[in-house]
């Protein structure tokens, strides 16, 4: 059984295989133009980089402030379960640690399929202290991913 588990998660690796290579360049060139796309920029680039690919999106949370807070940060879940950011590709470990001494509570990790999520939160994200929104920006950083990554 545990041969046959293997061999069908080799799979659906293989089958839903992503170009490593294009997501760094598109790292490279996001921060390039845009480098705090992570402080307050997070959500627009995810909606940007969902709307061309269709794949979902993370919300992290801090489920101590769940009720009174949005995200803390918004990713796209890769096909194989990876998340991805203005940053690069992390695992949901990489990125707990990341967040270890930040939280109040502990780390959720939330998946929204449609932004049907995001949405009840898109207008309150990039606005806190030390954020740039980069709202405006979402026409320019959609043509950037379309540039780098193409069909995806």
């Amino acid at each position: 059984m545990r041969k046959i588990k293997t061999k069908l998660n080799e799979w659906l690796n293989e089958q839903y295989k992503y170009d490593e290579t294009k997501l760094n360049n598109l790292v490279a060139v996001i921060l390039e133009k845009y480098p705090q796309i992570n402080y307050g920029g997070c959500a627009v680039f995810a909606r940007a980089f969902h709307n061309i690919t269709g794949l979902p999106y993370m919300l992290i949370i801090d489920d101590g402030l769940l009720d009174e807070y949005p995200p803390i940060h918004v990713m796209i879940k890769l096909p194989d379960g990876k998340l991805f950011d203005g940053e690069g590709i992390r695992t949901k470990q990489e990125v707990k640690e990341y967040y270890r001494y930040d939280l109040e509570g502990k780390l959720m990790f939330l998946q929204d399929n449609d932004g049907s999520l995001l949405n009840n939160y898109y207008e309150e994200l990039g606005s806190g202290l030390f954020t740039h929104c980069h709202k405006e920006h979402y026409d320019d950083i959609l043509n950037i991913i379309k540039s780098v990554v193409g069909n995806f």
